[in-house]
């Protein structure tokens, strides 16, 4: 199991989705695409859950999840 603290504190969630470098959001979406084992989609799904928490993040990650969708 996977255990992700920084996505647990507002502040390191703001960061990392702010940083041009990492781009979690887009990167976790595009390995839900890839042939990954269905835990790790799992806990990729957990991981985007709790960047949403963040009113700033869960718009641009419904966002690109209708991107995602229109493709």
């Amino acid at each position: 199991e996977i255990d992700f603290f920084p996505v647990q504190d507002d502040k390191a969630r703001l960061a990392m989705c702010e940083s041009q470098a990492w781009l979690p959001v887009a990167s976790l979406f595009g390995l839900l695409g890839c042939p990954v084992p269905h835990r790790l989609k799992a806990q990729i799904l957990l991981t985007l859950a709790a960047f949403a928490k963040s009113p700033e993040i869960a718009y641009s990650l419904w966002h690109t999840l209708e991107q995602s969708q229109a493709s």
